[in-house]
């Protein structure tokens, strides 16, 4: 059986590895600063949505291979391994927040300050290039007195998992990333993750810093690439004839280009892509280069909220008082995850002078945490789209698919119903009573 690892760091990276680890047959200690966090978890109630990670869990905690709590010394001396998946969430100036990595540090300092025998470090938070050696590394030394690469080892193994597929991305990875300084680093870490996935896994071995700059730069094309057919959708809207699906399915058919995050939409959110262009944006200008194409992807995808209110007021007039119901609050589909969610900076946009209603088959509760009172919550579709003045769908949930032109003729008998499809889901004809817009889609008819 591999070694036994402690998880610092109990979201949704964390979990998502600790059940896995777990479930593979690894004794996993599982720590987090959030006592209700934990506690949780105990009793399998996932803090966030994510599809069959509460089975996972449930089976790790019976079988007594993850034990969960907030001693992260009784987890130290009992692991050879000690995966850091704090979060380093976005600061106000755009810069990655390191509070809860360098504290990490410090607490790992403290603990393995007298374990005797060798431990490695693997960093799996996303941090800026140089984080791991002149932060994590350094803290680690001054505190527990010891000697990286004597001592103890250290690496950088950058996750790439996606929300809504995270127990799919973590079985079957399409990469594994290893970054270390030293050979006896990464022999040990090569070996525990080949005990867990075996041969066959495509595993890229390269230096701490490479890595880091491997995951901020997959993240920074992913984005990219939505940034990308966006601006063709936004090229469609004003070129009648055209369809950026239709367009989007002949790029990816190119196998240079492959058609994965080629889905044009209103942009992209979640707690990866914006904070991590964002932070390697700050990152390359403390290098000294002006990293202009990361920068143009970021305004493309904040300018797709001005294009769907521009399509609002064009098509309304004024917004004052006008109903619109929102379709979708997530980020994306198969979460509950509405950070830097462009449906939630669209409400906060329109709120002041509009009457919003939402639906969101997962994330209402968190949506509730951010607007209170100021808006209406819906707990059906059949809500959302009755005695409204606009229906814009953010999200492509596919209970939204089901929506029938005929269910909003009949729910909107007194109305002229501007619907904004910014997914493309909806099979609706423009007729005296709907006013249809889908996203980069004007329609071709052959004569």
């Amino acid at each position: 059986m591999p070694n036994s690892v402690i998880i610092i760091g109990l979201g949704f990276v964390g979990l998502t590895t600790a059940a896995f680890f777990a479930n593979r047959g690894v004794k996993v200690y599982g720590v987090d600063t959030d006592i209700q966090r934990i506690e949780a978890i105990k009793e399998t109630r996932i803090p966030f949505f994510e599809p069959k990670l509460d089975h996972f869990v449930k089976k790790a905690l019976l079988s007594r291979m993850l034990i969960v709590n907030n001693d992260l010394y009784d987890g130290v001396k009992n692991s050879k391994f000690i995966f850091i998946c704090v979060g380093t969430p976005m600061g106000q100036d755009g810069k990655v927040d390191l509070t809860s990595i360098t504290k990490a540090s410090k607490d790992i300092g403290t603990a393995i300050k007298n374990v005797k025998k060798y431990q490695v470090i693997c960093v799996k938070s996303t941090v800026p290039p140089r984080t791991t050696e002149n932060t994590i590394l350094t803290q680690i030394e001054k505190i527990s007195g010891k000697r990286a690469y004597k001592d103890f080892g250290i690496g950088f193994i950058p996750e790439f998992l996606s929300e809504g597929s995270a127990i799919k991305d973590m079985t079957k990875p399409h990469k594994i990333v290893i970054g270390t300084n030293d050979t006896k680093s990464l022999l040990s870490i090569d070996n525990f993750l080949m005990k867990i996935y075996g041969m066959g896994i495509h595993t890229i071995k390269t230096s701490i810093i490479s890595a880091e700059l491997i995951k901020y730069a997959n993240n920074a094309f992913l984005a990219t690439k939505i940034s990308f057919i966006n601006t063709i959708a936004n090229i469609c809207n004003n070129l009648p004839g055209t369809d950026v699906d239709v367009v989007a399915k002949a790029l990816g058919s190119d196998p240079r280009i492959g058609n994965q995050f080629l889905v044009a939409g209103p942009g992209y959110g979640g707690s990866c892509l914006p904070k991590d262009l964002s932070g390697f944006i700050k990152s390359c200008k403390e290098t000294g280069y002006e990293p202009i194409l990361l920068r143009a992807i970021d305004a493309v995808n904040k300018d797709q909220i001005s294009i769907i209110i521009d399509i609002l007021s064009k098509r309304l007039g004024t917004l004052n008082g006008k109903a619109i119901s929102i379709l979708g609050t997530a980020f994306k589909k198969g979460t509950d995850d509405i950070r830097e969610s462009v449906s939630i900076n669209l409400i906060r946009k329109l709120k002041n002078f509009a009457n919003i209603n939402v639906h969101d088959p997962k994330a209402l509760e968190n949506t509730k945490q951010i607007f209170g009172r100021s808006i209406r919550y819906s707990y059906s579709i059949k809500d959302v789209v009755t005695d409204c003045d606009c229906i814009i769908i953010m999200t492509e949930w596919d209970e939204y698919k089901e929506i029938t032109q005929k269910q909003i003729l009949e729910n909107n008998k007194n109305r002229i119903v501007l619907v904004v499809d910014t997914r493309r889901l909806l099979k609706i004809k423009k007729t005296n009573k709907i006013d249809y817009v889908a996203l980069g889609k004007n329609t071709f008819h052959y004569k």
